[in-house]
């Protein structure tokens, strides 16, 4: 029986197609810093309602037809660098008529009442939880072409896992550190007390560790990253605060200029309750005593709501004792790495020249890289003998560095 072409009908496309039809909805032709994560294989996946095995053998057909090319990058909201696929020109040609065409199609709409009524597509589209796109519109139709509204709003929130990762670096090795991992894990996955605290000089891992945190949680949970900078202003957190509760759907949370911090700790506290989230505060300064006041009424609304947050700092903050003794906060204190662990960091120096940096940098590793970097520089100075030239190279490596 022939099929009316009027109406929208999933079965019309390709999962080709429609592949073609979500990365020219992601956006990406375009080249950006930060990739959408719909552009790797997961996501298109998700996105198209399919199996990623499905999705595999479909971009390796559009890949050798000249429509898409394989990149790799690092992705929006991820750690790790992954694999996506950007659309070419020849791929764009072909996505845009077929957006042309579901654009000129009736969609049969189901809303929460059980009415149906009949709308253009491109009205039915703005009925759906962003992203609105044609693509959500096809993966949500039933096997009647019924695109019950409803449902597909109640299927997204539940499968929606938020990451919002602003600062973060590049994930890098971890040498030891052990027990370390297992004391985060265990926090992770008891989910108490709320509050963990790493704490430790500039470069002994503190950022390193809670990376760990936030790649083991990827996809399960939502995440919110933020890195404190010297730079950086309470209307900045507050701004990215915001920004990721919308993406959950808390479209309730505002920030008004005239807010303070405890209006900022209400709002978010009724914002955050069943949330089951990670922050992750990176980096407190206790001189950036804005920025500090805002992340503490976070920590307190995190706590008060059952998320968990994890804060680095080079110290505990001012507030942390008073919840450390209400058991709602549990620090984690970084000592210098064991002299193996630090050896696998300096692999090239010769053994006296690591000993004597092992001694001086105390098992800092950021300290053992930065002297392994600076071992072949001459160091001036008639009658030193070499423990004093191996001293001068650490401080010259430490200050110009701005390690201490």
């Amino acid at each position: 029986m022939a099929r009316d072409e009027s109406r929208l009908d999933k079965r019309l496309f390709t999962v080709n197609e429609r592949i073609l039809l979500h990365l020219k909805e992601s956006g990406s032709a375009s080249q950006t810093v930060d990739i959408p994560a719909p552009m790797t294989q997961d996501g298109i996946a998700n996105a198209l309602g399919i199996l990623v095995n499905h999705v595999s053998r479909a971009a390796k057909t559009l890949q050798k037809q000249g429509f898409i090319r394989e990149a790799t990058a690092r992705v929006k909201g991820e750690i790790r660098r992954r694999k996506i696929y950007l659309i070419t020109a020849e791929g764009m040609a072909v996505a845009n008529n077929i957006y042309g065409k579901i654009g000129e199609t009736l969609v049969s709409v189901r809303d929460s009442r059980q009415r149906l009524q009949e709308l253009p597509a491109g009205e039915a589209r703005k009925l759906l939880l962003p992203p609105r796109t044609y693509t959500a519109m096809l993966a949500a139709l039933d096997e009647r072409n019924v695109l019950d509204v409803f449902k597909a709003k109640a299927k997204k929130k539940e499968a929606e896992a938020v990451s919002h990762i602003i600062g973060a670096p590049a994930e890098a090795p971890i040498h030891g550190r052990a027990d370390e991992l297992k004391k985060i894990r265990s926090w992770l996955q008891l989910k108490k007390p709320p509050v963990m605290v790493i704490t430790g000089t500039k470069g002994i891992g503190k950022t390193v560790l809670a990376l760990q945190a936030v790649v083991s949680l990827e996809g399960r949970r939502p995440v919110f990253w933020f890195s404190i900078k010297p730079a950086t202003t309470a209307d900045r957190l507050a701004g990215a605060l915001s920004d990721f509760l919308r993406e959950l759907g808390k479209v309730e949370f505002t920030i008004e200029e005239r807010d303070g911090i405890e209006e900022l700790g209400m709002k978010l506290e009724a914002s955050l309750i069943d949330l089951g989230a990670l922050f992750v505060i990176d980096g407190l300064l206790g001189e950036l005593e804005d920025v500090g006041d805002v992340a503490y009424a976070l920590v307190e609304a995190a706590a008060a709501t059952g998320n968990q947050i994890l804060v680095t700092a080079r110290t505990m903050p001012h507030w942390g004792r008073g919840m450390k003794g209400l058991q709602l906060l549990e620090e984690l204190q970084l000592r210098g790495l064991d002299r193996d662990s630090c050896r696998r960091i300096a692999p090239q120096l010769d053994e006296q020249e690591f000993g004597k940096a092992y001694r001086l940098a105390r098992g800092n590793p950021l300290e053992i890289k930065l002297l392994s970097e600076y071992a072949d520089e001459e160091i001036s100075g008639e009658g030193l003998t070499a423990e004093e030239r191996a001293l001068m190279r650490y401080l010259k490596a430490v200050h110009e560095s701005d390690v201490r």
